[in-house]
């Protein structure tokens, strides 16, 4: 389970074990609790991950970049290498010259 939340990346499967080691040791036991207290969703997606669908869920049209980024006080550079790839991947956002738009994936996540 943790592999499968990891996002793929090694560094980030390594974090999840230690933090899951540490709510074991202090008596949670269920896997699916601790993700839940940790804020890490199905499909391993955060809190970021959720207030950027959440955005583009909100908006008829396409919505750019800076604008996204304005909207969740974060620089466009980590939108576009820590958000976005990921999401693209599973398909819950489409990415073109026009801007960003939820798919029928990510509104159903």
């Amino acid at each position: 389970m943790i592999a499968n939340n990891a996002k793929g990346i090694p560094r980030l499967a390594n974090r999840l074990l230690k933090r899951v080691v540490d709510f074991k040791i202090n008596g949670f036991n269920d896997i699916k609790s601790i993700f839940k207290k940790i804020q890490i969703y199905e499909f391993g997606l955060d809190e970021q991950d959720i207030n950027y669908l959440n955005v583009l869920y909100r908006q008829d049209n396409e919505i750019g970049l800076k604008s996204i980024a304005q909207i969740l006080r974060l620089d466009q550079y980590t939108i576009e290498t820590k958000i976005e790839p990921y999401l693209i991947q599973h398909h819950f956002i489409n990415k073109n010259l026009r801007g960003r738009k939820i798919t029928i994936e990510g509104i159903d996540f």
